[in-house]
């Protein structure tokens, strides 16, 4: 995920990355809402910065009149008032915030500028080794994933996005990675020999 300081500093590296990879027009009007976002976000610090400011130099002031016994209670209400504008502030300023990083979700890594623009169909073969298989009765490693029930494409794509997968199963038990210290080998193993078995009945 990005970092919410893109909005601030690096639209027009957003920008140039979302219109390579053909999500622009798409979420422009997310990118119009993250930059009026981040400058209510950058307008509330300031302005909360500001009343504090006002509040610390009025506080030395009642300080300074009850010590001298004088009259302090209008300062008092307004130190109070400023208090209540501050804690206003920050809420907006929060709000500002979880808005933003709602919408860093949306914005989809940025490729390398020597990348391709477009989609998958605009990839290049940078290079190749041995023969290709002939794709006739060949079925892809993700349809026999699915039928073995240890791979979820649809949810993996509704979590992290297009091109991810979800584990489910065996698949999550113990496949991709160390196994979690309480679990045994065998949900990996077994997975890997029932795929074994798909494989040599195509």
């Amino acid at each position: 995920m990005h970092d919410i300081r893109i909005f601030r500093e690096q639209m027009d590296l957003l920008r140039d990355g979302l219109a390579r990879r053909g999500k622009l027009e798409s979420l422009a009007p997310v990118l119009e809402r993250a930059e009026t976002l981040e400058r209510l976000r950058r307008a509330t610090i300031q302005a909360v910065e500001e009343r504090k400011a006002a509040r610390n130099a009025m506080t030395q002031e009642v300080a300074r009149l009850k010590r001298a016994g004088e009259e302090a209670g209008p300062l008092v209400e307004q130190s109070r008032a400023l208090g209540a504008g501050i804690a206003r502030l920050d809420d907006e300023r929060a709000e500002a915030e979880a808005g933003l990083q709602a919408i860093l979700y949306e914005i989809p890594n940025l490729t390398l500028p020597d990348v391709p623009a477009g989609g998958e169909e605009a990839n290049a073969v940078l290079r190749s080794w041995g023969e290709c298989r002939p794709p006739d009765g060949v079925r892809p490693h993700w349809e026999v994933g699915e039928a073995l029930g240890i791979l979820d494409l649809p949810r993996g794509a509704k979590i992290a996005g297009s091109g991810f997968v979800a584990l489910r199963g065996a698949g999550a038990r113990g496949t991709g990675g160390a196994p979690p210290p309480c679990a045994a080998p065998e949900p990996s193993v077994l997975a890997r020999r029932v795929l074994l078995r798909e494989r040599r009945r195509q």
